[in-house]
């Protein structure tokens, strides 16, 4: 399997840190690209559409608050659309993520042109699992709380399925379902663990325009401010929430499957490293000058230079039967024995009588 081995919950998050801090610059232009004109429209959207300080009028008679169902219906028209716009960038900018995360396993570095390639030709597979696996633990989290964590949980790695297995929508489902049994409250705690990180960063990210919010200011302004925030949160989190998520994929294969780096190579179109592929991303550091047995490329099976029987093995000479060795002269059955029943002489067998046949 490469060498490779399974890693706990601190391997896991060291492993993703790791790699999204070799590969920042790759992973933000990705990311950026796909997102940054998205938040832009969005922003555009939602300032044509009006906050929702205007959805409510006095009413002239009366004094009392009332809603404006023209506004109203404006505003939720355009909460749909930046939706559905932030979901396709982000499964866009995501799958590309996986790609050049990818490559802290194969030892290639995709830049960022390949790996946006690579996730805009499995787009509408992207598209629909992303789709599956967002709306069914959203219901069963709506029918009840438990199944829609237990779904959650055991669709943690449908992504890392799709692009590297090839497995489409529920296919993909079944396979992450499969890959975590047995390991559901290590991947829980997991993704706990990773959620509440990425939530706190992109609250940081998003304070200025809630600060602002609360303290009524211009709606242009708080636009301005949240369309940062939330462009600024992407370009952090997504990279290090891809990075959790294959590196928890690749141990989940590595438990269950003796996972073989040569596989996912060839899945992913990489050219395996003439180096060998690279030491495994949330492994200890080793002592210097140590050489994992599996970094480089194995030598060549079989028997080593030399190995065989030594010289003049055999039998001695002359070895064989001793001279004359077989049975007596003249041994074997006596004349006139043969298929009518004769007896052998002295054997007390009777003779039969002349013309006698069985």
């Amino acid at each position: 399997m490469d060498g490779l081995r399974p890693l706990g919950i601190g391997g896991l998050l060291d492993a993703a840190i790791k790699i999204a801090k070799g590969r920042w610059k790759t992973l933000v232009i990705a990311v950026a690209v796909v997102t940054v004109p998205v938040q832009l429209v969005i922003a555009i959207v939602q300032v044509s559409a009006g906050g929702t300080s205007q959805l409510t009028r006095t009413d002239r008679v009366t004094g009392a608050p009332t809603i404006d169902g023209r506004r109203l219906g404006v505003y939720i028209a355009a909460s749909l659309v930046s939706t559905v716009l932030l979901a396709v960038a982000t499964a866009l900018a995501s799958a590309a993520a996986f790609r050049s995360v990818s490559g802290a396993y194969l030892g290639d570095d995709p830049d960022w042109r390949t790996s946006l390639r690579f996730a805009r030709g499995r787009m509408g597979s992207v598209l629909w699992l992303t789709l599956l696996a967002g709306l069914i633990p959203f219901l069963g989290l709506f029918a009840c709380i438990v199944p829609g964590v237990v779904l959650w949980t055991r669709f943690a790695v449908a992504m890392p399925v799709l692009l590297v297995e090839d497995q489409k929508g529920f296919a993909a489902l079944r396979r992450s379902w499969r890959l975590v049994k047995g390991r559901f409250w290590p991947v829980f705690g997991l993704l706990v663990l990773t959620a509440l990180l990425t939530m706190t960063v992109q609250g940081a990210f998003a304070s200025p325009a809630l600060i602002l919010a609360f303290q009524g200011g211009n709606e242009v302004t708080r636009t301005v401010l949240q369309t940062l925030g939330n462009t600024a949160g992407l370009l952090v989190v997504m990279p290090f929430q891809v990075a959790v998520t294959m590196a928890l994929y690749v141990d989940l294969r590595v438990r269950h499957e003796g996972f073989d780096l040569m596989l996912l190579a060839q899945r992913l179109d990489a050219d395996r490293p003439s180096g060998g592929f690279p030491v495994q991303p949330g492994v200890p550091d080793l002592p210097p000058g140590w050489v994992s047995p599996w970094a480089v490329p194995p030598p060549a099976y079989g028997p080593p230079p030399g190995y065989g029987p030594p010289p003049g093995y055999g039998p001695p000479p002359g070895y064989g039967p001793p001279p004359g060795y077989g049975p007596p002269p003249g041994y074997g059955p006596p004349p006139g024995a043969g298929p009518r029943g004769q007896g052998w002489p002295g054997s007390g067998a009777p003779t039969p009588p002349p013309g006698w046949a069985p």
